[in-house]
């Protein structure tokens, strides 16, 4: 799919269609740090993995989700460490993304994840560049799989994004064409 198709089904209450599978989180982050390691061999990335990983999600998406997130700590945070933790919980599983990087104004946490924001801040060895989707899009697929996701940030520790995934959609509604939701 499109990455500029979301925001248009976002806009239109159109759900962002998932493919799940049986899929392990900690898998995917180790697939999709060894991709950014090709393009970002300056930075160290720390991962850390504990309890059952496992849920019922879609495998690219998620992989797409953990490909944002450490790259914009390298690029927007200028971070040279970023730390992924993943945890597994009863029904949920939980992954931070935290680096030590510039932090994010306060007045800006919330705005991260409108679709097209950019911010000024970008490091000298990779300018500012994209559309601004990309923490959107995090959203977007989390919200899809019925999780949450926030920040936070400070100068004393750094920046955090915590994603928290329900192993098993809790509920599947299909709706007939023209059907509204209630």
């Amino acid at each position: 799919m499109d990455d500029l198709s979301i925001p248009v089904r976002s806009r239109m209450r159109v759900p962002l269609q998932l493919k799940r599978t049986n899929a392990d989180l900690g898998e995917i982050c180790e697939q999709t740090l060894g991709e950014v390691k090709a393009s970002h061999g300056d930075a160290v990335f720390e991962l850390e993995k504990s309890g059952d990983l496992k849920g019922n999600w879609d495998r690219e998406r998620l992989g797409q989700i953990v490909f944002n997130l450490v790259v914009n700590a390298v690029i927007h945070a200028s971070a040279k460490l970023v730390h992924i933790s993943i945890e597994g919980q009863d029904l949920d599983v939980v992954l931070q993304v935290t680096n030590q990087g510039s932090p994010i104004p306060p007045d800006m946490q919330y705005s991260i994840f409108d679709p097209f924001f950019r911010t000024e801040a970008a490091s000298s060895a990779f300018p500012r560049s994209g559309l601004g989707l990309g923490l959107f899009i995090v959203r977007e697929i989390v919200t899809g799989h019925e999780g949450m996701v926030e920040v936070a940030s400070t100068e004393a520790k750094g920046t955090t994004f915590t994603l928290r995934l329900l192993r098993v959609v809790r509920h599947q509604r299909k709706l007939p064409i023209g059907e509204p939701a209630k």
